[in-house]
């Protein structure tokens, strides 16, 4: 699984390249690129070292036993936080559709964790202009 999510992420950055290539020298495109691609399995730290976003946050993380450590930032297949759905005071059954579409998607954490990193990106790379 996680060589297809490389592939993906290779192929998506392959496709915003070649399309920034295409758009440099228009004028709508003359101050900034107006496409910036983050790759969460491969950032880079303040000392130029690279890490992946989720790195020691997976259910299939070695050590991990309990699917509702805070420390996990993904749904899992199956799991009492995907079989239920709070409405109000109740909780009410999911549908199998729904179960599967959050299967495997971030919690709370992980996509405050992709805010945080896509605010750092835009700081870095669009500056306020004055």
């Amino acid at each position: 699984m996680n060589n297809l999510a490389d592939a993906l992420n290779k192929r998506l950055e392959e496709v915003a390249a070649n399309y920034i290539r295409k758009q440099q020298g228009k004028a709508s495109w003359s101050l900034a690129s107006r496409l910036i691609t983050i790759n969460p399995d491969k950032l880079t730290d303040k000392d130029g070292k690279t890490y992946g976003l989720f790195d020691g946050h997976r259910f299939c993380e070695p050590g991990v036993t309990n699917l509702k450590d805070p420390s996990v930032w993904f749904f899992g297949t199956f799991s009492h936080d995907s079989l239920q759905k709070r409405e109000g005071s109740t909780a009410k059954r999911l549908a199998a559709p729904e179960i599967l579409t959050q299967t495997f998607h971030p919690r709370t954490a992980g996509f405050k964790a992709i805010k945080r990193v896509i605010q750092e990106s835009l700081q870095k790379n669009r500056p306020a202009e004055h």
